[in-house]
């Protein structure tokens, strides 16, 4: 083999690895745009069902499962949040601390999510939330508003 074909060779195979990392990245950020809205139409769906719903009736999920859904207007920003902050739940949602208070009770509730495109884009605009910015918790039984 001449040196100009192993060159070649060379090239055509840089180019075949960058091709399948940036169709692999595509590949996730598509499936994940698709989990999140299945998810969250879910919630809302499951939501509109519960007509009548009292705190009582709603247990608190298990690791994995829906709790809310976190909404912040000011940056075009609507996630599901799952319990649990296992790496399986942060690659397509945001996760609650499940050692902290649910939405709606008394005390610190954490919400965690990435903030870049290797893992999702959940929160990589917080950045421009600004004071006075409102966030909405949405639950089964109510919505929340926060304030900045």
């Amino acid at each position: 083999m001449n040196k100009r074909f192993i060159k070649k060779l060379i090239g055509l195979i840089m180019i075949a690895v960058g091709l399948g990392v940036l169709l692999s990245s595509i590949r996730l950020n598509v499936r994940q745009y698709f989990s999140k809205e299945k998810t969250i139409k879910e919630f809302k769906e499951y939501i509109a069902s519960g007509e009548g719903f009292s705190e009582e009736d709603i247990e608190v999920p298990a690791e994995g499962e829906m709790l809310c859904i976190l909404r912040i207007p000011s940056i075009e920003s609507e996630n599901p949040v799952r319990q649990g902050l296992e790496k399986s739940i942060l690659s397509d949602s945001l996760g609650h601390d499940m050692s902290t208070v649910v939405p709606g009770q008394k005390g610190n509730c954490v919400i965690a999510g990435h903030r870049n495109y290797t893992f999702g884009k959940f929160f990589n605009r917080l950045d421009e939330v600004q004071i006075n910015d409102l966030i909405y918790v949405d639950t089964p039984t109510q919505t929340y508003t926060y304030d900045l």
